[in-house]
């Protein structure tokens, strides 16, 4: 009966868009929720919170530069910081990493971190460029440019387009996976 089957198709459309709906609701409860616990850790031990991914086998503290710039000027700079590696490593409403919490804000985005950082009073306004003078500082902004936005396509010629490097970075991500996850990896990659 056609009647029924529409009644029928009706019904599961709502009940999987009611699930999905309910689905996205926790899941965005469970991460205020979240974001609440790195605010409250940051403040009570009074230090930043770098969101980044995992660690890995490799004797570099991140696989990404961007990350890697963030913890190599938080160390340099001695400002006191934790990483979180396993929770959230892109920040929920940017998808960007790395991001930090410190105190009640959340910044994502290597440039925007070191910018509040230098900002940020509590942190001693730390800027490791304020003894530069103005052509000094043009320079270092033509560095920065070649390191972030020429390497950075190097970099990822060399991790990707390599068939050997390929094998190597896949295997150094993926590590840590499950046995299921190995094999739909391996899935794909024939």
């Amino acid at each position: 009966d056609p009647k029924s089957l529409a009644l029928y198709v009706g019904a599961t459309i709502g009940v999987i868009t009611s699930s999905v709906l309910v689905i996205k609701y926790a899941m965005k409860k469970n991460t205020e929720k979240q974001m609440k616990k790195f605010q409250e850790e940051s403040k009570r031990e009074n230090k930043v919170i770098l969101h980044t991914f995992g660690e890995t086998s490799v004797a570099a503290p991140t696989l990404s530069p961007a990350c890697a710039k963030i913890i190599a000027f938080l160390e340099y700079t001695k400002i006191p910081y934790s990483v979180d590696d396993h929770i959230m490593f892109s920040h929920p409403k940017t998808n960007k990493s790395p991001w930090i919490t410190y105190k009640d804000k959340h910044v994502a985005d290597s440039n925007l971190i070191i910018d509040f950082v230098k900002n940020e009073k509590s942190l001693n306004n730390v800027d490791i460029d304020n003894h530069l003078n103005k052509s000094q500082k043009a320079i270092l902004t033509a560095y920065k440019a070649l390191v972030e936005d020429c390497m950075y396509f190097i970099i990822c010629y060399r991790r990707w387009c390599n068939d050997e490097n390929v094998k190597k970075y896949l295997e150094i991500i993926f590590e840590s996976t499950s046995n299921f996850e190995k094999i739909l990896i391996g899935f794909f990659e024939s």
